[in-house]
């Protein structure tokens, strides 16, 4: 899992040491109280706005884990949108990370939403 893989690499866990808890508790309070961040579209060069709500990030963890080399920006993705940025996620979501239409993605989905809860529990 990645946070227990951030864990045990030093570097890792020297940068983002309570990586696990930050996840958690930024899940449930964008699932409260989504943010709002605009980036450049990838796709465009324009400016758009992005909603980052507690499930969306959820499963673009979910989903990164699936893609190898997708994860391992994740931990300075969650340390970024926990000090109040959110740009690395937003770019990703305005990139299409994850990409909508991709085979399992409905039960990627319902697995975050699944961590979601999971997480709810642990914090409560």
């Amino acid at each position: 899992m990645l946070f227990d893989d951030c864990a045990a690499d030093t570097a890792c866990n020297a940068a983002y040491p309570n990586v696990r808890t930050a996840f958690a508790t930024l899940v449930n309070e964008l699932t409260e109280q989504p943010r709002s961040v605009t980036v450049r579209a990838p796709s465009t060069g324009q400016d758009v706005q992005v909603v980052i709500d507690g499930y969306k990030l959820a499963n673009l963890v979910l989903t990164s884990s699936l893609s190898p080399g997708s994860i391992a920006p994740i931990p300075a993705l969650i340390d970024n949108l926990a000090n109040g940025d959110g740009t690395q996620a937003a770019t990703r979501l305005a990139a299409g990370v994850p990409p909508p239409g991709v085979t399992g993605y409905g039960l990627a989905l319902a697995e975050s939403v699944n961590l979601v809860e999971a997480l709810r529990c642990e914090i409560y």
